[in-house]
C-alpha cells in the first residue's frame, strides 16, 4: 500500500522550493531582499505585469487566477509557505500570466534579479536548485492537465483531496471551505457538491460546516487507483 500512494501522489505533492535547499542556501537567500505583508484578498500583482523579481513565500498562501471575458475567475493554483514564484517572467523576460491575490494573511520575501544574480554567481548550486523547482512545477502543470483532460471531477477531486491530506494517514478533517474548493477547481459549486457526495455515499469523505474529512487514507487511494 506504500508503495502505491507513493507513485500514485508523488508528482502531485511536491516538496516546497525553500525546504528542499540545503541549509548554507537557505541562509544565503534568508539575508537577502526583504518582507512585503499582504491581509487576505488583497492583490499582489496583475497579469501582464513586469517580473523583475523572485519571491519566496515566508508564511501564509498567494493564489494565482485569471478572470474570463465573462467575468469568471479561474484558479490556477494556491502555493504556500516555502514555495517560490516568479521564475519565468525573471528569466524569460515576459510579463507575469496570471494575478496574485494573497489567500490569507501573508508575508512574502522580495528578491531582486539583481541579488538573485549575485547570489547564484556567489552559489553557482543554487541555479541548479531553481532549475529543478521550474522542471518539477512544469511536470506537476502537465499532470494536472492530463488528469483534467481524461478523469471526471469526483476522481480528480478524491486526488485534489488526498494532496491536501499531505502524508497523513488513517482519518483525516481537513478545514477546507467548498466555495474555495470549487474556485480552485475551476468547476461550479454545483458540480463540486454532485462530486462530494458521489465520494460520501462511496464512504470515502465526509463533510462538515467548514470542512471535508477523508474517512481512511489508504481507502481513498485504492479507490482513486481503481477510477484514474
Amino acid at each position: 500500500m506504500q508503495n502505491s500512494r507513493q507513485i500514485l501522489t508523488r508528482p502531485l505533492q511536491l516538496a516546497s522550493f525553500y525546504t528542499t535547499l540545503p541549509e548554507e542556501l537557505r541562509h544565503a537567500i534568508s539575508a537577502q531582499g526583504h518582507i512585503v505583508a499582504y491581509e487576505k484578498g488583497q492583490m499582489i500583482h496583475q497579469s501582464g505585469d513586469s517580473g523583475q523579481e523572485f519571491t519566496i513565500i515566508d508564511r501564509g498562501g498567494v493564489r494565482f487566477s485569471n478572470t474570463d471575458m465573462n467575468g469568471y475567475t479561474n484558479v490556477l493554483t494556491v502555493l504556500t509557505a516555502g514555495e517560490a514564484y516568479g521564475e519565468l517572467p525573471l528569466f524569460a523576460g515576459i510579463n507575469r500570466a496570471f494575478d496574485a491575490y494573497a489567500a490569507e494573511n501573508c508575508r512574502l520575501r522580495i528578491i531582486s534579479k539583481i541579488q538573485l544574480d549575485r547570489l547564484m554567481d556567489s552559489h553557482p548550486e543554487l541555479r541548479d536548485y531553481i532549475i529543478g523547482h521550474v522542471t518539477r512545477q512544469f511536470y506537476r502543470a502537465l499532470q494536472l492537465l492530463e488528469d483534467e483532460r481524461r478523469l471526471p471531477l469526483r476522481v480528480r477531486l478524491a486526488k485534489n483531496l488526498l494532496e491536501k491530506a499531505g502524508h497523513a494517514q488513517g482519518r483525516v478533517e481537513m478545514p477546507v471551505r467548498q466555495n474555495d474548493l470549487a474556485e480552485e477547481m475551476a468547476v461550479s459549486r454545483v458540480a463540486l457538491s454532485k462530486a462530494l457526495k458521489t465520494l460520501a455515499v462511496q464512504g470515502l469523505m465526509q463533510t462538515g460546516y467548514g470542512s471535508l474529512e477523508i474517512c481512511d487514507v489508504d481507502t481513498l487511494i485504492e479507490w482513486i487507483d481503481a477510477n484514474s
